[in-house]
């Protein structure tokens, strides 16, 4: 990232990044989107809905994609890793990642410039595009995780810490059993949409996929199997 006196040059840095590397990376779709023309973007993911690419500007144009990375996995540089950072996952709405943004980090040993220039309007369309990337992120790994759950674990889980017996009843529970793992991870009304405000189960549930590990999820889907 940069502030004022430095947007050119870094700007220009990674232009040049993203001129070498043009059409490497695609998008990523969560369950129930629909790709867009001109998927191929090596200054971000594309998403699916206005406010979120109004994030994306931000990012790019700021240049965070080439210290974090296009789907916040690169951490060059020393740069913090958003994919599994906790702080990230505790934000709402930006109150976190502005307060980091617009402060700046001078003390790393890569320092991250300030931001001070970020509107209020813009650190909120950043922080939904970096929360939109962690949830892309974080619903492939746990997808592509495979190890063996531990069915206890993932029934303390879900009735304790994961919050999840509030809103799901036993027959509930056994109908997301049938539909499976992605369903469990992502229910079609916490995917992003344009027009589209999620109901606070489904914020719950985007909340969850970017602070629960894999292996709780793991734990989780294991636990709902054996309700059959």
């Amino acid at each position: 990232m940069s502030g004022p006196g430095s947007m050119f040059r870094h700007a220009m840095v990674a232009v040049a990044f993203a001129i070498g590397t043009m059409g490497v990376a695609a998008q990523t779709l969560l369950p129930g989107e629909a790709a867009k023309p001109g998927d191929r973007d090596t200054g971000g993911v594309r998403p699916p809905t206005e406010k979120l690419e109004h994030g994306r500007i931000v990012f790019v144009q700021s240049s965070c994609h080439f210290c974090h990375g296009t789907d916040l996995t690169q951490a060059q540089m020393g740069a913090a890793d958003l994919m599994h950072d906790q702080l990230v996952g505790m934000d709402v709405d930006g109150n976190l990642i502005g307060v980091i943004a617009k402060a700046g980090l001078p003390n790393l040993q890569t320092s991250m410039p300030s931001f001070s220039e970020l509107t209020p309007q813009q650190i909120s369309d950043l922080a939904a595009y970096v929360h939109y990337l962690r949830q892309v992120g974080r619903y492939k790994e746990a997808m592509a995780y495979t190890k063996p759950g531990d069915a206890a674990a993932g029934k303390v889980f879900f009735e304790g810490d994961g919050g999840c017996a509030k809103c799901h009843s036993t027959a509930d529970r056994k109908s997301v059993a049938i539909a499976g793992k992605a369903k469990m991870l992502m229910p079609a009304g916490a995917v992003p949409k344009e027009d589209l405000t999620p109901s606070a189960g489904a914020v719950a549930h985007q909340h969850l996929l970017e602070t629960a590990t894999v292996t709780q999820w793991q734990d989780v889907a294991t636990y709902m199997g054996t309700l059959q």
